[in-house]
């Protein structure tokens, strides 16, 4: 199980319940919840993600269980983990969406959904994907199909792994994290 799927049942029983009109997107090890295509709070196996006020971090971080996001070493402004622990109550867990929502209005897009929105994604970036999932339903791709069955990846994370030149879950473990992601970026 990549996330905690009893606390994302919870998420969206929170989000239905405030009418928040969002999109669950398997993304970065989780489940995001996108309130108005913008991140508001994911879903881990062990904690909550929360995009909160920058001006109100500091408060949030001297709350219990709350720890800044860093997943790159560097910890992102706006941006908290919330440990399961202490999230048990549906209380508990309504104060940290709450929180969530009350600065997604402010929020802002990333640059790729608000350049998508003006003028739609690039050709170039769609045309790998096309012939890539016609052939996976097609079973003609078992490299693929086998990247695109390991846990939290979906049919076009495992194409840019393929047009890497990256064909199987062996081979991602054999690179490692590092290497895997500069091929992915050098393969544009």
């Amino acid at each position: 199980m990549p996330y905690d799927e009893s606390l994302a049942a919870r998420v969206a029983r929170h989000l239905d319940a405030r009418r928040a009109p969002y999109e669950a997107k398997r993304m970065m090890g989780g489940l995001c919840y996108m309130v108005r295509g913008k991140m508001c709070v994911g879903v881990e196996t062990h904690r909550l993600m929360a995009r909160i006020d920058p001006a109100e971090q500091e408060a949030a971080l001297r709350r219990p269980g709350c720890r800044p996001m860093d997943f790159t070493g560097r910890p992102m402004r706006g941006f908290v983990f919330v440990d399961i622990a202490h999230l048990r109550t549906d209380g508990e867990l309504a104060a940290w969406l709450d929180l969530a929502l009350a600065f997604n209005p402010q929020a802002k897009s990333s640059k790729k959904s608000a350049q998508e929105k003006t003028r739609g994604p690039s050709a170039a970036r769609i045309a790998p994907l096309l012939p890539f999932r016609e052939n996976l339903r097609r079973k003609k791709l078992p490299a693929a199909a086998e990247l695109a069955a390991l846990l939290n990846l979906g049919p076009k994370s495992a194409a840019w792994l393929a047009a890497a030149g990256i064909r199987s879950r062996d081979e991602v473990q054999h690179l490692g994290p590092i290497e895997v992601c500069r091929r992915v970026r050098a393969g544009g």
